[in-house]
């Protein structure tokens, strides 16, 4: 089955070239997908075809599509500023007012010195030693101590 598939791909692969390639780039928002219908071929051919490094003068062009994308959706959202959209005028805003004080984002202001915190890692057995050191009569190894009226033999 993964033998057949590549072979597959491989198969399609060979009907690609640059020109065909770059003939389907315009009208396709860089979307690989797109590409390989117009070029009959699958999409995973097509990735295929793009990567090798022979190609990678074509990736170029498919990300000044991609950006035309972007150019063509920002023209669309300044119309919609224009009608008074308010969900467009507040995705600007808070997008590229930025550096204006339009922010969703929560700001803290610290009054004072900063808290600092030291994090010891103590192993068990420190832990252990620790409490036994707290108690009365107890020593680390947790053998009680000799009291005056009592011999340890």
């Amino acid at each position: 089955m993964f033998y057949e598939r590549n072979l597959t791909n491989l198969t399609k692969m060979a009907k690609l070239n640059k020109k065909k390639v770059r003939n389907a780039i315009p009208g396709s928002m860089g979307i690989y997908a797109i590409m390989a219908k117009k070029c009959e071929v699958s999409r995973s051919a097509m990735t295929q075809f793009l990567q090798k490094d022979r190609n990678k003068n074509i990736l170029k062009e498919i990300e000044e599509e991609k950006e035309k994308l972007l150019d063509t959706t920002e023209i669309k959202l300044i119309e919609l500023i224009n009608e008074g959209d308010f969900q467009a005028i507040k995705l600007l805003l808070t997008t590229k007012g930025k550096n204006r004080g339009y922010t969703e984002r929560q700001e803290v202001e610290q009054i004072g010195e900063p808290a600092i915190f030291n994090l010891i890692e103590k192993s068990n057995e420190e832990i252990k030693n620790e409490k036994a050191r707290s108690k009365p009569g107890t020593r680390i190894d947790n053998k009680p101590e000799a009291s005056a009226n009592h011999k340890i033999s």
